[in-house]
Formats: structure tokens, sequence, C-alpha cells
């Protein structure tokens, strides 16, 4: 192939070039051998210079070597100064440490001896310190031993003072039981002109002639021989009288002028004064004897002491004081408790009392109780059959006749007048309380033929002894007797006596007063006239407070029946289902065993009306139901009563 032709310059390179290409081996070889002559050239200069390195090294290496030679030389001698400087330092510091330690030792022997004063210095202390207590223990035993000498002498003298009262009124009581046994074997001796046995008021008045008669010389023993028979005239309802033995005793104490005698007669017999709107005078005569007994240089006699604490209860109970009358009532018991005096019948007349004023606190179980208690220690004591256990025994029924437990309250007192007056109680006498009591339980049993009879002995006999409680509680039964036997007119005729007895007492009795107003009441329902029943029990209704207490319970559970009668006769359903509930309500609250009170299952009845004419048969069925155990155990399967309900519940359904 044919290569285009160029044209260059004709440089020194050009001609190079072309002489290279012309002379290739040559050149070539030239080159080789200029190669291998440079590469010598520079592997000689090379091991030169590394030669000329090394020689420098090797003397920088001896000049470092003969350097560090020199600092080691130097080191050394500075190491060698060190260590004489350490050596002497060692040495300064065990010269040191030997100092120290000899100081330490000093130290040490001077801390000894001072622990060694401290330890005698500290024995010494508590050397003193021990003496110092037991001077002191010595002292207080000594201060202990003259404390209880004294205590020991003014015991004795306290005890003798003790002894020396008790042996002053032990030779009283002997004396007055003396003069006691002496009046009444002296009764007993005397049967009266007729060859029989006397009646206990006409037996009264011949012991009262013979305590003129024979103690006239002894005014203090005369004083308490007629104070003790104006109990006795208590117990038969004769206020009259007991206030007349009152105030002759308190005359012959004065003659006598034994300050006991005195404070005794002085807080004798409250009973009749205070039932006649004499409080007052009362509480003058109590706070007379109350000063005498303060100025006394022993203690009064246990009688005295009891016989004022007596007068305070009655005070304190007739202004509505309950808790305070029981509290004093315990006080009286514990006196003779303390005196280990158990057996006597003051101690039991101390239990009676407390029994009598949890009753009035409308305490019904905690009265009940005690009043058990009070008869179980006079049945033990051998006064199963004195008057004061039938006292007891009516007022065990009373209880139960609050609680609804009707027939075994009648049954309670038919058992305390046959130990009265035997096994005939055909024809009633005896004391007015249990009369009046037993005709209240023939009421509730709907006996009312025998209620009426004992009722109206018990109004008679009360009225006659000034007892105007009783009287009243008769007359009231009495008319509600009549009511319920359907004599109208001798309801009306009785009830105008009772109103008539109740506006002419000076003390009016709340409770027969509210009794008195809602059996009229019920006569005026009974006569056809039930607005005007309905608005006097409404009225009567708003005086019991609302608030559920024992005593406000017991004043609804006995006018609620006619209140809810009433609303029921004007056509007040709506209140007379609300009065039946509290009915209800009360009537449990009040009941010692619900079971067992004719209040709940009276109450279940009337409630069953009620529900009866709110269109409610099938509650009004379940409350009759109720009602029907209850009522057969408390009135009796014959009682009217209980076999309205059983008719009631035999209708078809």
């Amino acid at each position: 192939r044919n290569e285009p032709v160029s044209a260059v310059a004709d440089t020194v390179g050009y001609r190079a070039t072309k002489f290279v290409r012309r002379n290739r081996l040559m050149v070539g070889a030239a080159s080789t051998t200029v190669l291998v002559l440079l590469a010598g050239v520079a592997g000689t200069t090379w091991q030169a210079l590394e030669a000329r390195a090394q020689r420098d090294a090797a003397q920088s290496a001896r000049a470092e070597a003969v350097a560090q030679a020199q600092r080691a030389d130097q080191q050394r001698a500075q190491a060698q100064a060190s260590a004489r400087e350490a050596a002497q330092q060692r040495l300064a510091a065990e010269a040191a440490r030997e100092r120290a330690l000899t100081e330490a030792s000093r130290a040490e022997a001077q801390a000894r001896r001072a622990e060694a004063e401290a330890q005698r210095a500290e024995d010494e202390s508590r050397r003193a310190q021990t003496e110092s207590r037991r001077a002191q223990t010595a002292q207080a035993l000594a201060q202990t031993e003259a404390t209880a000498a004294r205590t020991a002498r003014a015991a004795t003298e306290a005890q003798l003072q003790q002894t020396r009262a008790q042996r002053a009124e032990a030779r009283y009581m002997a004396r007055a039981s003396a003069a006691s046994a002496d009046v009444l074997s002296t009764l007993l001796a005397d049967i009266g002109t007729s060859g029989k046995p006397l009646p206990p008021e006409q037996l009264l008045e011949k012991a009262r002639e013979l305590v003129d008669k024979n103690y006239t010389a002894a005014p203090a023993l005369q004083s308490e021989l007629l104070i003790n028979l104006g109990v006795r005239y208590q117990q038969l309802r004769r206020s009259d009288r007991q206030r007349e033995m009152r105030e002759l005793g308190e005359a012959a104490a004065r003659r006598s002028g034994d300050v006991n005698a005195i404070a005794h007669a002085l807080c004798a017999a409250p009973e009749p004064d205070a039932n006649q709107g004499r409080a007052a005078q009362v509480q003058a005569r109590l706070d007379d004897a109350r000063q005498l007994m303060a100025a006394m240089t022993g203690e009064p006699r246990l009688s005295v002491q009891q016989g004022c604490l007596n007068a305070e209860i009655f005070l304190a109970s007739g202004r509505g004081a309950y808790p305070e009358a029981i509290r004093l009532a315990r006080q009286a018991i514990t006196l003779f408790e303390d005196a280990d005096q158990r057996d006597g019948l003051p101690y039991i007349t101390a239990l009676g009392n407390l029994a009598f004023q949890h009753q009035r606190a409308g305490q019904a179980k905690e009265a009940f109780a005690m009043y058990l208690h009070v008869g179980e220690v006079m049945d033990a004591t051998g006064r199963r059959d004195t008057s004061d256990r039938l006292t007891v025994l009516a007022n065990v029924g009373i209880q139960q006749s609050m609680f609804g437990e009707h027939r075994a309250s009648t049954d309670t007192f038919a058992q305390a007048l046959r130990r009265a007056q035997g096994a005939d109680l055909s024809q009633p006498v005896g004391d007015a309380g249990i009369a009046r009591s037993y005709g209240v339980g023939l009421f509730h049993l709907h006996q009312l033929e025998d209620a009426v009879r004992w009722l109206a002995y018990a109004q008679q006999k009360a009225r006659q002894g000034g007892a105007v409680p009783v009287e009243l509680d008769a007359c009231m039964h009495l008319a509600r007797s009549h009511l319920r036997a359907g004599h109208l007119a001798k309801a009306d005729e009785v009830l105008n006596g009772c109103e008539a007895t109740l506006a002419g007492n000076a003390v009016r009795q709340l409770s027969q007063g509210a009794g008195i107003a809602r059996t009229r009441a019920e006569w005026l329902l009974a006569s056809g006239d039930a607005v005007a029943a309905h608005a006097a029990l409404q009225k009567l209704a708003a005086q019991v407070p609302a608030a559920a207490a024992p005593a406000h319970d017991r004043d609804r559970v006995s006018h609620l029946p006619a209140v809810v009668a009433a609303a029921l006769a004007v056509g007040d359903v709506t209140e007379a289902r609300r009065q039946a509930e509290n009915y209800f309500a009360s009537a449990e609250r009040v009941a010692r065993v619900p079971e067992q009170s004719a209040h709940v299952g009276r109450a279940l009845a009337l409630l069953s009306q009620v529900q009866q004419r709110q269109g409610q048969p099938r509650e009004a069925l379940a409350s009759l139901e109720r009602a029907l155990p209850i009522l057969l155990v408390a009135l009796g399967a014959e009682h009217p009563e209980t076999k309205k309900v059983q008719a009631l519940l035999a209708l078809p359904r």
C-alpha cells in the first residue's frame, strides 16, 4: 500500500529518530550498557550513603550511650544521695517514732492513771448515790410506816366509832324489835269481843292504842312504832292514816330529842302529801332532815339514811326525773349490801323500789326482771305468804299486762288473791290495788261481769283510802267494762264520776286522765257520734310524742286502736292505715315476747281490717293468719276477738 508522504522540519530530534531507526541494535546495546552503568553508579552511591548514615547513627548512638552513661552516673549519684537522705530520714523517723512511742507510752500511762482516777471518782459517786438512796428509802419507809400508823390509828378509831354506832343502832333496833314484838304479841292475844280475829284496820287501831299506852315515856321508840304503823296503813291504801302516823311520829321524835329519830320521821311517808299536791312540803322536810344528818358527829342510822333516800327517790320520780330516781334507788340497795344486810325487809323494800322506778320510767322489761328477783329473795327469806310478797306478785302481773300477756297476767293476779283470801274469788276483798289489777285482767279477757264486780270494789276501796290513782284507774276500766258489755248508759254514768274525780283532784294524774278521755271517745264512737270521737282521739294522739320511746309506746298501744276505729268510722282509710301500722310497730316494741302479746295480735287483726277496706284481700288474709296464733296464746280460744279472727279465716275465698 502506498502511504502518503509528509514533510517535517529538519531538527535534532528528527535526525536522532532517524538514526535510532536505522541503527536499532547498536543503539539498544549502547542503551543497555549505559543503563547497567547507571544502575551500578546508583547502587554504589546508595551504599555509600547508607554506610555514611550507619556511621552517623553509630556515632549518635555512641554519643547517646555516653550521654546515658553520664546520666546514669548522675542518677546513681543522685540515687546514692537520695538513699543517704532516705537513710537519714529513716533514722530521723525512727528516732521520731521512738520519741512518739515514748510520748504515747507516757500519755497512755497518764490516761490510765486518769481513767483510774475517774473510776475511783465514779465508784465514790455511786457509793454516795447508793447511800443517798438508802437514806431516802429509809426516810420514805419511815414516812410510810408513820402514815400507815396514822391510817391504822384512824381506821381503828373509825372502826371503833362504827362499832359503837353499830352497837348503838343494834341496841336501838333491838329495843324497837322488842317493842314491835310486844305490840304484836298483845294484838295476837286480843282477838276482840266477838271472839274472832280483828280486821287489819282494827288491828292497826289497837296497835296505835298500845303504842300510846306503853311507849309514851320512850318517845324515840314511840316515833319508830308509829311510822311503822303508817307503812302498814299505806299497804291498806289508807294514805290519810299514814300521814297521821307520820305526823304523830315526828311529834314523838322531837320530844325525844334524838336526831336520828327526828330525821327518820321527817323523811317518812312522802306519798300522801305528794299525791295531794304538797311535794314542796315533802322537800322542805327532807332538807331539814339532811341538815340534821350533816350536823351529826357520827354516821346516821342505816334506816334513817335509807328512809331519806326513799323520800328523794319519790320526789325525783314524781317530777319525772326517772334516771335520777333509778340512780338513787340503786344507791339505797348499795347501802344495805355494803352493810351486809341482805335478808331484812328494808333491803327487800329497796329492791322493790328499784323495780318500781324502772316501771315508772317505762323500762318494763327491767322492772319485770327486778320484780321476779324481789319475789325470789322474799321466798328465800321466809316471806312467801306476807302481804308484801303479794304486792310484788301483783306487780309481776301488772308488767305481764303491759306486755299484753293477759292470760298470764290474770293468772298471776288470781294467784296473789288466793294467797290473800283463799280459793274463793267470787267476792272481792282485800287490797284495792290488787283488786283493781285483777279486775283489769278480767276486762282484757272479756269476763265482763266479774270485771265489773272487782273494779267497782277496787274503786270504792281506793276512794276510802285516798288512793286517787288506783281509784281513777279502776273507774276508767269499770266504764270500759260497761261499754264493752253494751251498757252505754251505765258506762256514761261511771265516766261522769271518773271525770268529776279527776277534776276535783289536786294532782292531775296524766295517764289516768288520758285513759278517761280515750274512754269517753270510745263511748262517743259506740253511741254513733263518730265525728266527735274522731276529733277527740286526734286531739289525744297529738299529745303523745312521735318519737319511739317505751313510755310513749305504751300510750300509743292504749289509744291507737280507738284512733284506727274512729278513722274507719269516718271513712278516712288512709289515716286508719297509717295509725294501724303505728299501732303494730308500738305493740312489737312494748311486747316482751311478741308471739305472746295480745297487743301484737290485736294490731294485726286491726291492720287486716284496714287492708280489707283498701281492697287488699291477700294482705288482709296474711295479717289474720299471723294474728290468730298470738291471740290464742294471749287471750284464749273463747275470747270474742279470737273467735272473730277464726270466723274471718273460715270465710270462703
